[in-house]
């Protein structure tokens, strides 16, 4: 089994390789999200801070604003913010296997194949 500071440091991994890929990406990784286990043990933070990347999760999944979330946390940028939902979008919608970036309500779901 997986520790989960390796399955993050694989999924920063995975994000510098697309951000390298990507065309018009104006931020690298080393500025959105950084990773050290000498910083809160590895736990992903926004870079050049000590914000974890999930206090944003946390917010916006409690109903809190970007702008909320900025005034609790001045030390991250709109930008890293920005750039840190495209990232994690990107990686879900790679890791569903969806291969498109259109609205989730323009898919069709998946055929059911049984009885919930």
């Amino acid at each position: 089994m997986t520790k989960p500071a390796e399955g993050w440091m694989q999924l920063l991994v995975d994000i510098q390789a697309m951000q390298e890929d990507s065309v018009g990406m104006s931020m690298t990784l080393d500025h959105v999200i950084s990773s050290d286990p000498d910083t809160l043990g590895g736990i992903p933070v926004f870079a050049g801070t000590l914000v974890p990347f999930k206090n944003l999760i946390d917010c916006l999944q409690a109903g809190d604003s970007i702008d909320l979330f900025l005034s609790d946390f001045p030390t991250v940028s709109r930008e890293q913010v920005i750039a840190a939902l495209e990232v994690a979008k990107e990686q879900l919608l790679g890791f569903v296997g969806c291969g498109t970036s259109a609205p989730l309500q323009q898919r069709r779901p998946p055929p059911r194949l049984g009885r919930y």
